[in-house]
């Protein structure tokens, strides 16, 4: 019984406590609400002064900028009444000379430009009419190769059928006419070939004309006799001719003469020959 009414005590007790305690947090919910209230308000006068004295600054900042503004205004335009009343209309002398250097360096420059322009023209044209010259030389070289292959072609069959014509005759001084007369109505790089036909044909006409007859060599139309030797019975050599003649020692000196004569008759020839194309 005793414990029951203690509880009791210690539970009416609490329940006390717990009013007391909520009573007391009422109390610091009103005095924080106030406090908030109060914290509000003077943010808000903060706030409002903050935004006013901005203003002012603003406003100040305003009024010093366009007085300086001004004053700027004022000072650049006495700088210029000053330079304008120091300085004469004229430009001062440095300033002329600069110009005029100024003037005369860019002239030269032009100048210089113009005259790089023709040269680097001058030599592309120089540069193209040589390539032209030699495109041309070209040209001509390869006409003129044509030509003289078409006109040695030409002359070669004109010879091969002047030979073939000549070769019909037996007449000598016919073949040399007709190869004379080709020799000159040609050049001379075309006409060696035919200069050297007509010079064997005269070293044959010399020999044929000047070469001795063999002795008592009797020729006829019908037959031909020719010396002959023999031995008689004494040992001695006997022949046609009026002369014993030895076969050999004859024979001998015959051909040695007609050796001799024809390469006498070829030597002239043959200096001639030389000479004439020294002359030329």
């Amino acid at each position: 019984m005793g414990e029951l009414r203690d509880a009791l005590n210690l539970k009416l007790a609490q329940c006390e406590v717990v009013g007391q305690a909520e009573d007391y947090i009422g109390d610091l919910e009103d005095q924080l609400a106030s406090t908030n209230l109060a914290h509000k308000e003077m943010t808000e006068q903060f706030e409002a002064k903050i935004k006013e004295l901005q203003a002012r600054i603003y406003r100040k900042e305003c009024r010093s900028v366009s007085m300086l503004t001004e004053k700027y205004d004022e000072l650049s335009s006495e700088y210029e009444k000053l330079k304008e009343d120091q300085r004469p209309s004229i430009r001062t002398e440095l300033e002329r000379r600069y110009e005029e250097i100024r003037y005369r360096l860019n002239t030269a420059l032009d100048k210089i430009h113009e005259y790089e322009l023709k040269e680097y023209n001058a030599h592309l044209e120089r540069q193209f009419q040589t390539q032209t010259d030699i495109i041309e030389a070209l040209k001509r070289k390869l006409i003129e190769v044509g030509f003289k292959s078409l006109h040695a072609f030409a002359d070669q069959k004109s010879f091969a059928d002047l030979v073939h014509k000549l070769s019909e005759h037996e007449d000598i001084e016919v073949i040399e006419d007709g190869l004379n007369d080709y020799i000159k109505s040609v050049d001379r790089e075309t006409g060696r070939l035919a200069e050297s036909i007509a010079y064997i044909v005269k070293c044959a006409s010399k020999i044929r004309m000047v070469s001795p007859i063999a002795p008592l060599e009797i020729s006829t139309t019908h037959h031909k006799i020719c010396p002959y030797n023999s031995v008689d019975s004494s040992g001695k050599w006997l022949s046609n001719s009026s002369e014993d003649i030895s076969p050999d020692s004859e024979g001998t000196d015959w051909s040695v003469k007609r050796k001799t004569l024809k390469e006498v008759q070829c030597g002239d020839g043959l200096e001639q020959r030389t000479a004439s194309s020294k002359n030329a």
